[in-house]
């Protein structure tokens, strides 16, 4: 992969591409990164880059998918730095032809919470009913969800306990998601516990609160099952070891503390059009060469967004 030295973040966007060319964005994602290329999990929605500039970048390669003859569920991976002048590019570097990891989790994460995504802002949100969160009274409205996910970390003590013993001290310290709050903390039981291997995904009101959630479950699992002292899987299998995810989760949780001392809780503005550029020097030769050229994509500086189009971004849920 062609990659830049100094990578600010590394958003993720999953569309679909239907048979008649309708493309719709499904969700979008920071990815997590233990080191350089191991993936260790995902917070959902991304909030580094200006959401219309990543919308329209995917759109664009959609299009352009499409125009190829390629159809169905797509996931396209970004990374975004500065360059010399201050300037913050977008760069695309990878395109994965298939139902991602995280478009699967997104989907389990809509299942539980029954809210909407709003494919404008790249926002999700419920309806609360009058209700604020903790069952207090408040205005009726939406409210924002956010989660944060490990598809499948590895801890070798969890050989040694029984997923029903368990889960009953789950239940005991509160380690659950609140059907009522629509928050909280939900396992994926990707194997039987004898694997060593368990998914996690914590769902709360923002990136921070979905980030403490997942951290106070690690640490559950740590008094549980005991420290991860040994056992870190193979290089050569898609495992990730329990510390892997402990230090990535910890350094998010401190750039999100700071973040939230340094800036207000408005979302991120969509600067001028000749402050962020796109570059996808690698998607050229990811797809067939026959065909249009990518369009808006080699090195051109992104153009203002266009108004939402039926064929290109479909907005009924």
């Amino acid at each position: 992969e062609a990659s830049p030295l100094e990578i600010t973040s590394s958003p993720s966007l999953n569309l679909l591409i239907e048979p008649d060319g309708t493309l719709r964005v499904t969700s979008v994602h920071e990815q997590i990164f233990s080191s350089p290329y191991t993936f260790v999990g995902a917070a959902f929605p991304q909030t580094s880059v200006p959401y219309a500039a990543l919308r329209e970048a995917g759109l664009a390669i959609g299009k352009a998918c499409f125009e190829r003859g390629l159809i169905g569920y797509m996931g396209i991976d970004f990374v975004s730095f500065f360059d010399n002048d201050g300037q913050l590019r977008l760069w695309a570097v990878d395109l994965n032809p298939r139902l991602t990891h995280t478009a699967v989790t997104f989907s389990f994460f809509d299942f539980l919470v029954g809210g909407s995504f709003d494919v404008v802002n790249g926002r999700y949100s419920i309806s609360t009913d009058g209700k604020a969160e903790g069952g207090k009274e408040g205005g009726s409205g939406p409210q924002q969800r956010s989660y944060v996910m490990n598809e499948m970390l590895y801890h070798p003590g969890l050989k040694a306990i029984h997923h029903s013993a368990f889960f009953h001290m789950c239940r005991l310290k509160g380690v659950s998601f609140d059907l009522q709050e629509k928050g909280g903390t939900v396992f994926n039981l990707m194997d039987s516990f004898m694997g060593g291997v368990i998914g996690i995904v914590a769902v709360g009101t923002s990136i921070l609160d979905s980030l403490r959630k997942f951290a106070d479950c690690l640490d559950f699992i740590q008094k549980q099952v005991g420290p991860a002292t040994g056992g870190k899987p193979s290089s050569m299998t898609h495992e990730v070891s329990f510390k892997d995810v402990i230090k990535s989760i910890k350094a998010l949780v401190d750039s999100q503390v700071g973040d939230n001392n340094k800036h207000t809780s408005q979302p991120m503005p969509l600067p001028a059009p000749s402050q962020l550029k796109l570059n996808a020097p690698a998607l050229a030769e990811m797809l067939p060469s026959s065909g249009p050229a990518l369009p808006a994509i080699a090195g051109q500086q992104l153009k203002p967004l266009p108004a939402p189009s039926k064929r290109y971004l479909d907005t009924k849920q």
